[in-house]
């Protein structure tokens, strides 16, 4: 049985930063060894990103909002990771994750409402 590996990690280019002194959001992914990186089309300022963590440090509004759009990108790909699994149940993995999105979209509303009315 062939296995599949896959990685999602999400990165600052400290060397390409724009006039505002913000850097480029980078995502890599690692597919059984081969690497893609692309832009998330997302910029921040260096000292607000930790790079143990893969996001930003949630100390303004627009940072939690960054981390809520990284985490629906995280989750996209371990739905795609699911589906590509061999080992468990196709159906019954993907039933839980779309569980866990429905979840995390009841906690996506709430927070878009405190940020709106801040």
């Amino acid at each position: 049985m062939e296995r599949t590996t896959f990685c999602l990690l999400f990165y600052i280019r400290r060397t390409k930063l724009n006039r505002n002194g913000e850097a480029p959001i980078m995502m890599r992914i690692t597919v059984n060894g081969v690497r893609v990186d692309a832009s998330v089309k997302k910029t921040i300022l260096p000292e607000f990103w930790s790079a143990a963590k893969g996001k930003a440090l949630e100390k303004k509004c627009e940072y939690k909002e960054l981390n809520l759009y990284l985490d629906s990108i995280r989750f996209t790909s371990s739905v795609l990771n699911c589906f590509q699994s061999k080992n468990a149940p196709v159906h019954r993995a993907l039933f839980e994750f779309f569980r866990e999105h429905n979840e995390y979209l009841k906690n996506f509303k709430k927070i878009i409402r405190i940020v709106k009315y801040k």
